[in-house]
């Protein structure tokens, strides 16, 4: 997906050119299937709490079927594959909350970290359905499209590095503070990190915006060359009330890093971030078939 984007955002020019010295005079075709490619700016989309979201230059690509209703109408379906890759980054992260230790003792149970991230991985299909103007020129034409897709999770996992992790526990019926043994899950960890952990999201719906040129290269070709933007109109996931690392009576050396989504600071009672939804939006490069 990264060679695609930087093939985008490098070809640009050429492409560009190569519309302006296109040959002209070719009508209008009933059908049409297309193979595309598309990037750079797509993510998943959630505000922080006590902490940064970074998105990642992402790239996707389909391909596509539209029907010419007359010269300047038609409607269009397809199939694409949409990458959504974000990290969330914590600087001095810090918690506490009641646990139980493997004795059967009750305790509070304090964590921090000099630095906590967590990268999202995340493919989704998405179908979508639009509808397409097209200007009357013959051999170079403006359109717009606008319509809505339904995004099905392909893929999707998260995974999580920590530096300087250091736990403790404190115990109020004897006002101690432990920070050992490790096999207790208590003193310093150093650094952590888990790697293609499942990360659960829901289907997406999406708003779709296109518009740009389409060059006829002769009758049964045209290149496309447009922007285009996604919205998501839904929340493929729910805040949550996990802890983020959470402390196990049975293993209490080994912690459970739970997704940013499904967590929330039981210090300050919030979550770590708000809604999730997809977006993507950038260049989109278009290849068609005619007839």
């Amino acid at each position: 997906m990264k060679i695609v984007s930087s093939c985008i955002k490098h070809n640009i020019p050429v492409v560009l050119l190569f519309l302006l010295t296109l040959p002209r005079g070719y009508g209008q075709q009933k059908h049409e299937v297309s193979v595309y490619v598309n990037g750079v700016f797509s993510s998943l989309r959630y505000d922080m709490n006590k902490g940064q979201r970074f998105r990642s230059d992402n790239a996707g690509g389909g391909i596509g079927y539209a029907y010419a209703l007359n010269r300047h109408w038609s409607l269009g379906l397809g199939g694409e594959i949409q990458s959504y890759n974000s990290r969330a980054v914590f600087n001095g992260l810090e918690d506490r909350y009641p646990a139980i230790d493997p004795e059967g003792e009750k305790f509070e149970f304090n964590y921090k970290a000099d630095t906590y991230e967590e990268r999202q991985y995340v493919y989704y299909l998405n179908l979508p359905l639009t509808v397409t103007y097209q200007s009357g020129g013959e051999a170079t034409r403006f359109y717009a499209a606008g319509g809505l897709s339904l995004g099905l999770p392909l893929h999707t996992e998260y995974s999580v590095r920590t530096k300087g992790l250091h736990t403790s526990g404190y115990y109020p019926q004897w006002n101690a503070l432990l920070e050992a043994p490790l096999f207790m899950g208590l003193g310093d960890f150093g650094n952590q990190s888990i790697n293609g952990q499942e990360l659960e999201l829901n289907n997406s719906y999406n708003l779709l915006l296109e518009t740009g040129i389409k060059s006829m290269i002769n009758k049964k070709n045209a290149l496309y060359l447009g922007i285009f933007m996604e919205y998501g109109l839904n929340t493929v996931h729910k805040t949550g009330t996990n802890d983020l690392v959470s402390y196990s009576t049975q293993s209490p050396g080994e912690f459970t890093y739970n997704p940013v989504f499904t967590s929330s600071g039981k210090t300050g009672r919030y979550s770590y971030t708000g809604d999730v939804r997809t977006m993507a939006a950038g260049i989109k490069i278009r290849y068609a078939f005619l007839w």
